[in-house]
């Protein structure tokens, strides 16, 4: 239709082209009493009376608040191309993506709709979230368009996906946009085969009904929530299933290491009972006392690991702090470690020691310290043939408040499959000791506002075997010290 405005009657039509702005006089107007000219315009304006709303319904509508809907049927993809991209390119809070099948996100890729998003969320804060069938070239996708894990910290753009079920399991046949909350448009699939947009995508809807649009956003906010909480789930079987193999893991090393024990003990007690004590020796006796007293600290200790680990995790492991020189609790515990009767000191391996030529204060239970570096040591040892173990204190230079503590050997190093869950419960690789000495440890050290990890030494500059674990501890300042 013309950009004109008319007044039509059953004898005359009239017609400017003129804009009546500011109280103008109109300076042209067509006049035409032609009976074909005077039944056109009647017809345009019966159509337009037609499809119009009444003005006393409009008024009614803007005082009660109610917004006019726009409901449009669009037919042509070319159409529903221009709008779609007009829609994501004026978005200001807020655009959710619903893709039906991987293809579909890959053609809207291609016409620009996604990095138009991501520019959205760069430039103008705009928060995008989009829901997609899983698959590889999917993901390989959005991570490099999308640029997620570089645009965050940059510009803190709030871009995130989630996946649906497979495409063949969702069954949706259209690809759903809703903008700002006001705005949504429906793009049914045609032919998914095709690899461009206009040719793939049939009719189109556009509306910006309230009710309409957040029908929409409720349908996108459930299948959100529904894949957060399946994932969730998800990795809680995992969890469970991690447990229970660590826990089973744990059963059959503590079995061996009770067996260990308990079978020279009860050997030797058999023995004993069975020989005439009068062919015993002195010697003889002496070391199968030894021997059953070194078991017997063994199984002792396991006793104790498994009550401090049930301390832990109820949250009643107490520390009993008081003030020392951390020089003086390491040499403590290096020589408890040498005294201990269940270890055999391997004379192969050199034990050093480099303390700090200061004193330097800690306020500390000191049992638990000792039990942390006997911990670090007899870890040390297992996997340690022959070389070195360097234990030392510094400062810690990337906090000068806290001491510094290491443990470097010159061993093994530590397995890639431990590596991630070392400090947690039953992690281990050897069926020498039950898994829970570090996890105590990190636990001692936490409580007492430490932290504790370690490093394969081939990470290190200045050797390539074996491994070092670190662990701080804060320093008392110089006033309380002073009192010490």
């Amino acid at each position: 239709m013309t950009p004109l405005s008319f007044s039509v009657s059953n004898n005359e039509f009239q017609a400017t082209a003129e804009k009546f702005e500011e109280g103008k006089m109109i300076k042209s107007l067509l006049v035409s009493t032609e009976p074909i000219y005077i039944a056109h315009y009647n017809s345009i304006f019966e159509q337009l009376w037609d499809n119009s709303i009444d003005a006393k319904d409009r008024i009614y509508d803007i005082e009660e608040g109610v917004d006019l809907s726009d409901i449009e049927v669009i037919p042509r993809s070319g159409r529903s191309r221009l709008l779609y991209l007009e829609l994501v390119r004026c978005a200001k809070q807020e655009i959710l993506f619903i893709f039906p099948t991987s293809n579909a996100l890959i053609r809207q890729e291609k016409i620009g709709a996604i990095p138009l998003a991501a520019e959205a969320a760069v430039k103008r804060s705009v928060r995008v979230r989009i829901l997609v069938p899983y698959t590889e070239e999917v993901e390989r996708r959005l991570q490099s368009i999308l640029q997620i894990k570089i645009l965050r910290p940059v510009y803190n753009a709030d871009i995130d996906f989630r996946y649906t079920d497979t495409e063949q399991a969702s069954g949706s046949k259209a690809t759903i946009l809703v903008v700002d909350r006001k705005a949504s448009l429906v793009m049914e699939l045609r032919d998914d085969s095709k690899t461009t947009f206009d040719e793939a995508i049939g009719l189109s809807t556009y509306s910006n009904s309230k009710a309409g649009v957040l029908s929409y956003v409720d349908i996108f906010e459930k299948l959100w929530n529904q894949i957060e909480l399946y994932q969730q789930v998800k990795q809680a079987n995992e969890r469970l299933k991690l447990h229970d193999k660590m826990q089973q893991e744990f059963i059959n090393v503590a079995a061996h290491e009770l067996r260990t024990p308990i079978q020279p003990i009860l050997s030797t007690v058999g023995l004993l009972s069975s020989t005439n004590q009068a062919t015993v020796t002195r010697k003889e006796l002496n070391d199968s006392i030894s021997m059953i007293a070194r078991n017997a600290t063994r199984l002792k200790q396991l006793s104790e690991d498994i009550l401090d680990v049930t301390k832990i995790e109820s949250q009643t492991l107490e520390l009993k702090k008081e003030l020392y020189d951390l020089n003086g609790i390491i040499r403590s515990s290096i020589e408890e470690y040498k005294r201990n009767p269940t270890i055999k000191y391997n004379t192969k391996i050199q034990l050093e020691y480099l303390p700090l030529h200061s004193k330097l204060y800690v306020e500390v239970d000191k049992a638990r310290i000792v039990q942390v570096i006997f911990n670090l040591l007899a870890n040390a040892f297992k996997f340690t043939k022959e070389g070195n173990i360097v234990i030392s204190i510094q400062r810690n230079q990337t906090s000068s408040s806290e001491a510094l503590i290491s443990v470097k050997d010159s061993g093994q190093g530590i397995h890639q499959e431990v590596f991630p869950r070392l400090f947690e419960k039953f992690a281990s690789k050897s069926f020498q000791g039950t898994g829970l000495g570090l996890f105590i440890s990190r636990s001692i050290v936490e409580a007492h506002g430490g932290r504790i990890w370690a490093l394969n030494n081939n990470k290190l500059v200045e050797c390539k075997r074996g491994a070092t674990f670190f662990f701080t501890l804060p320093i008392v300042n110089s006033d309380l010290a002073q009192l010490a």
